[in-house]
């Protein structure tokens, strides 16, 4: 009898953590595939380090993700215009850090969410271009 109960109590540890399992990687696959809106009626403004930057020269894909499960990370921090972004850049002092602006593949009021003073991206998205300090795009926003 003792046996039989501690074999049901090795099953259920093990069903438990199968489950746990199956949904992190159900949560996992949908932080890790960005989406990409074809209308975007308001453009997402993120900043980025020079990886960004020599990422998009290179043709590579970069992905801004979105909050992670449990709140481990709330998500890429979010600007509805490029200047708002600009401005955050200097107030924390990374202006000259080769940190700049990109626009992600997302529609801020669809693709965002707030956290007290600020928005974050509430999903994966791509970094499709970035902008200078005058406001502009620099070169063609990413199609792939």
């Amino acid at each position: 009898m003792l046996k039989s109960k501690l074999w049901k109590r090795i099953a259920w540890t093990f069903a438990a953590l199968a489950a746990v399992v199956v949904l992190a990687g159900v949560s996992f696959s949908s932080f890790a595939t960005p989406l990409r809106r074809e209308t975007i009626q308001t453009p997402i403004y993120t900043i980025g380090d020079g990886n960004y930057s020599r990422a998009l020269d290179d043709g590579k894909n970069i992905v801004k993700f979105g909050p992670l499960p449990l709140g481990l990370y709330t998500g890429g921090i979010a600007f509805d215009n490029q200047e708002d972004a600009w401005n955050h850049l200097r107030e924390v002092g990374k202006q000259n850090d080769g940190w700049g602006v990109y626009r992600l593949s997302g529609d801020f009021d669809l693709d965002t969410y707030q956290t007290g003073a600020r928005r974050y991206t509430d999903k994966s998205l791509l970094v499709i271009a970035r902008s200078d300090r005058d406001g502009q795009s620099i070169g063609s926003p990413r199609r792939r």
